[in-house]
């Protein structure tokens, strides 16, 4: 029986870098991989380091994926920002983000690259 691990390894490289030969071709793998299996909105929450630990964490919104310029090196997301009943939507890595209510398919794939990219989940 194959772990977790191997299984979302498995995943990785039979699906999502498969024929990628360089770096920019694995992050164009990543980018169509998470396209396809992110839900937008989904609510999330910037991941706490170590030494900065909030009980007071407010929630995000992820309103899409970033467009693919802003992913050649990392993978980005676009979050809702309200303030003064104005809102912008900015870009900001995935990596720094911890999902707190998506369906199951995006948590898996933002799972998968948080695995890649070496975040503990």
């Amino acid at each position: 029986m194959k772990s977790e691990d191997q299984i979302r390894q498995d995943r990785i490289e039979d699906e999502i870098i498969v024929d990628c030969y360089d770096e920019h071709e694995q992050m164009m793998g990543w980018y169509c991989y998470l396209e396809g299996k992110i839900t937008c909105p989904f609510k999330a929450k910037l991941r706490a380091s170590r030494a900065k630990k909030s009980t007071k964490t407010k929630l995000l919104t992820v309103v899409s994926m970033a467009d693919q310029r802003y992913c050649e090196r990392d993978i980005s997301v676009m979050i809702s920002l309200e303030e003064d009943s104005l809102e912008d939507h900015i870009p900001i890595p995935l990596a720094q983000l911890e999902v707190i209510d998506a369906d199951d398919a995006t948590k898996e794939a933002i799972a998968d690259w948080h695995y890649w990219v070496g975040v503990e989940i």
